[in-house]
């Protein structure tokens, strides 16, 4: 011992024993009460740091909870809005409705009974629904498709009374099937007979497999978990009814149910009218977390659940840490008092002296652990008075070392004078002290930054408040991303929008001067020419037609990033579809002086069924590549049987030529959009790298795929395959001279002439009227005004013109005429709103039920459909092909 502490002892020693018995005393009675503190500080710290971790693990999974039940409840909310506005669009169909009942009142009509199986047809394969049904308002099956399954539920047969007597859409909710023991969901739709007649003349029934279109997305969650799941029940009576198959329950849809008294179970919950978070046993009595949701306009509720013991496993492991911590410096405090009072002998000072090193040793850890952690810790006691903070504490408040050690109040004051809304700040201040209850609540500072608080008070077992910890967490940058992410997302969804308009309008711009384009060069050729000048006209008119091949690559890349690109379904014959692309080609392949063939493979069947506009479409794309990539040789397209059934067949096409040919390697990305073979390449031949990227799509779409052989130099072979459906009993057509696989020796080729409609005389009218039929054409363009009635009265057809909607509906209530061809963009009434005036009973026109044909320069996925939901019973988009005008009128004149 050193002497300073020896004289110190001895100083002690000469004092009188009472005195310093009493010393003693008063020392060890101020360490407890200092140990006491400590505790409480260490312990409060511990429960803070423990209840912190807790809440933000609740949080978290209440947060994740919450968005997979919006977004599931989102998605099925748009699920039954886009079931019921397929229903809508039968609903209001007077067209279906006309068939409806003319096959419904006379069995024997088999052309309304034709039309409306087409329609019926086409609808199940559009839609995805598993099969649609027609009935009479007694519930007997008139028509179904597909044929042959199994009969109309009983739950269908009774809502099909209900609907006939309540004449509204309605919904048969899940139910199970009593032949097959699946579960459907079917709507049904009532047909009335007329507009204004509400008397219900049949039913349609359209049933849906909720296995293929509605589980699958509700039972997938999103992350990675064992326990979570999502389920959607209803109140069945008494009980709780879940519709969809449970993870512990495969066969649980409508078999299993729980009893309403159960009111710890989330479903029942649910089922009760009761939303949000809440807590309780699952149907397997295991402790869960789960999300409430009712889903609108349904009897359905949606409840997104996961066990606690998930949900909270890292919880419980740092529990654990904390409590080791907290009992780490509890037993090192302990060991510093016991270690002081057991050198009591050596001497009053030299206690004090020990101590205070032990206390100082035990502020220090405990200061560390604190000053380690994220997060700004205060606690003050009951008098409001500061009894510790960490250095986190500091920073967040932009508060100086030396002001620490006053009271609250100065503290106050300074982080005031940083707040945006101080008095806000200290109301809540406030509230806290005198609830004495645990707060949560945000801060946002003048300069920006925000932070989280949080306080909990710490009580005594006599439940007297003790002291307050409070603890600040900086969430500027997380804060600062959510609202980026936001801005991002609105951003996003406006560019999409300016998109698809832009796409919209250029669409229209452009169409409709090549509308006058190419109907001049009609004209033209009407006209009598040379031969010279007809095959220039005959050039003129296939630039403007592979200019509009152009637009609609555009617009069938845009489709594609949507996803929202469809097959029609009609049938056709292959053998004049490949004789018209050969004799297409056969032009540009003459002039590089390629030889050009085709063969049809003697097992291919060629009455089909599909879409042969798109198939053409790929065709034509890879022949034409084939004859842009070879300079000298030949491309011979070549049609195969891969496999075949009783309805269906699988074909191949091969486009084989001897071009420059494409290195391996290059092989891999050339269906990419946007993608050449090299940038010599696109300067040499150009494109726009769109072709095979559509081409791979409707492939895909028609059930198969593409693909590509090559080697530089030695030529290319480019194949696709697609699945068509036979035709059930083949159309009988006409004959054509149709010259497939015409080559020749001198490196020229044969072409057939294309059947254009040539004005050389009567004999080469079609279509001719010997009445002269009148028709009605409302457009606004100028051009087209002079070149429709010219081109039609080649034909018979007499033409009467007006340049707006008004101007229409005043020539149908003076005038009758056959038809109406209407454009859609027009001065004071467009063609919708006087489509609507036409079919509108108490309007004035003299036939309401006129055919009306939309002329429109857009091309997008909804314009037809808008055109028919209008009451418009076809549409034409521009340009105007001679051909394809001629042909729809002859169809509707003709009905």
């Amino acid at each position: 011992m050193n002497p300073e502490f020896n004289q110190r002892k001895e100083n002690i020693a000469r004092e009188p024993l009472h005195e310093r018995r009493q010393q003693v005393r008063y020392g060890y009675r101020t360490f407890v009460a200092l140990y006491i503190i400590l505790s409480a500080g260490i312990m409060a710290a511990g429960y803070f740091t423990y209840h912190d971790y807790y809440k933000r693990s609740r949080i978290e999974a209440e947060r994740q909870l919450s968005t997979i039940a919006d977004l599931k409840v989102a998605e099925l909310q748009e699920w039954r809005s886009e079931r019921l506005a397929d229903a809508n669009i039968l609903y209001k169909n007077i067209l279906f409705s006309d068939l409806s009942r003319r096959f419904l009142t006379n069995a024997k009509d088999w052309q309304a009974e034709q039309q409306l199986r087409n329609w019926i047809s086409k609808y199940t394969m559009n839609y995805e629904y598993e099969q649609v049904r027609l009935l009479d308002p007694q519930g007997v099956t008139r028509m179904s498709y597909p044929a042959g399954l199994q009969p109309a539920s009983v739950a269908v047969l009774k809502r099909v009374a209900e609907v006939v007597v309540s004449r509204r859409i309605e919904i048969a909710d899940f139910y199970r099937h009593e032949v097959n023991q699946r579960i459907y969901l079917t709507l049904l739709i009532p047909i009335l007979e007329t507009a204004t007649d509400n008397h219900v003349i049949g039913v349609i029934a359209l049933q849906i497999d909720p296995e293929k279109y509605l589980y699958p997305f509700i039972l997938h969650w999103p992350t990675s978990s064992k326990t979570a799941e999502t389920l959607l029940v209803r109140r069945q009576g008494n009980d709780t009814e879940y519709l969809a198959n449970l993870r512990s329950k495969k066969d649980a849809a409508l078999r299993f149910r729980t009893p309403l008294g159960k009111t710890n179970i989330p479903t029942t919950m649910a089922v009760l009218g009761r939303t949000g978070i809440v807590e309780g046993a699952s149907y397997n009595g295991v402790p869960v977390i789960a999300a409430l949701r009712a889903v609108p306009d349904s009897p359905w509720f949606l409840v997104a659940s996961i066990d606690r013991s998930e949900a909270y496993a890292s919880v419980k492991e740092q529990f654990f840490i904390i409590i080791g911590s907290v009992i780490s410096l509890l037993l090192a405090a302990a060991a510093g008092l016991a270690f002081i009072w057991r050198q009591q002998n050596i001497g009053f000072y030299k206690e004090r002296y020990q101590a205070a090193e032990a206390m100082r040793e035990i502020s220090d850890n405990l200061n560390a652990t604190l000053n380690a952690t994220a997060d700004g810790i205060l606690a003050v006691n009951a008098e409001r008075k500061v009894l510790f903070y960490n250095q986190k504490f500091l920073e967040l408040w932009n508060i100086p070392q030396i002001s620490i050690g006053l009271d609250e109040e100065t503290l106050i004051s300074l982080a005031m004078k940083q707040l945006s809304d101080p008095e806000l700040f200290l109301r809540e201040v406030q509230r806290v002290y005198n609830s004495n209850e645990y707060s949560f609540d945000t801060i946002c500072f003048k300069d920006g930054k925000v932070l989280e608080r949080y306080s909990a008070p710490v009580r005594q077992e006599d439940s007297l408040l003790q002291s307050r910890v409070w603890s600040f967490r900086d969430v500027t940058e997380r804060k600062r991303a959510e609202e980026e992410l936001q801005q991002a997302k609105v951003a996003a969804e406006a560019a999409n929008i300016a998109k698809s308009r832009f796409l919209a309008t250029m669409s229209h711009e452009i169409r409709t001067p090549m509308n006058g384009v190419i109907g001049m060069i009609d004209l033209l050729q009407h006209t009598k020419l040379t031969p010279e000048q007809r095959e220039y006209a005959l050039g003129a008119k296939q630039s403007g037609l592979h200019l509009v091949h152009l637009l609609d690559d555009i617009l069938d890349f845009s489709k594609i990033e949507a996803s929202k690109l469809e097959l029609e379904t009609f049938d056709f014959d292959l053998r004049p579809v490949i004789s018209d692309i050969i004799n297409l080609m056969s032009l540009q392949a003459h002039e590089k002086g390629v030889d050009i063939a085709s063969s049809i493979d003697t097992d291919v069947p060629t009455a089909l069924t599909g879409d042969a506009g798109r198939l053409r479409q790929i065709i034509t794309n890879l022949v034409g590549n084939a004859i842009k990539f070879t300079s000298k040789g030949s491309v011979h397209l070549q049609i195969r049987n891969d496999n075949e059934d009783e309805h269906s067949v699988t074909l191949r096409f091969l486009v084989c030529d001897s071009g420059i040919g494409i290195a391996s390697e290059k092989l891999e990305t050339l269906f990419e959009p946007f993608t050449q073979v090299d940038s010599s390449t696109t300067r040499i031949y150009g494109g726009t790298g769109l072709g095979l990227a559509i081409c791979k799509q409707l492939a895909s779409l028609m059930g198969g795929s593409i693909g590509a052989e090559s080697a530089e130099g030695k030529g290319s072979t480019f194949w696709f395959t697609a699945v068509l459906k036979k035709q059930i009993k083949a159309p009988s057509t006409d004959e054509r001279d149709v010259n497939i696989g015409i080559t020749s020796t001198t490196g020229s080729v044969t072409v057939t002439p294309l059947n254009l409609p040539i004005k050389e005389g009567e004999d080469s009218k079609r279509n001719v009227s010997e009445n002269g039929l009148r028709i009605l054409l409302a457009e606004d363009d100028p051009t087209a005004q002079v070149i429709v009635p010219r081109l039609l009265k080649s034909y018979g057809y007499l033409v009467d013109v007006v340049v707006d909607g008004e101007a229409a509906l005043r020539a149908l209530r003076e005038n009758d005429y056959a038809l109406v061809l209407m454009d859609c963009m027009m001065p004071k009434i467009n063609g919708y709103e006087a489509t609507a005036i036409i079919r509108d009973p108490a309007s004035a026109v003299r036939c309401h039920d006129i055919p009306v044909i939309a002329l429109t320069g857009n091309a997008m996925k909804d314009d037809r459909g808008q055109c028919i939901a209008a009451g418009m019973n076809d549409h034409l988009p521009k340009p105007l092909i001679l051909d394809d005008l001629l042909a729809k009128l002859d169809m509707w004149l003709k009905k």
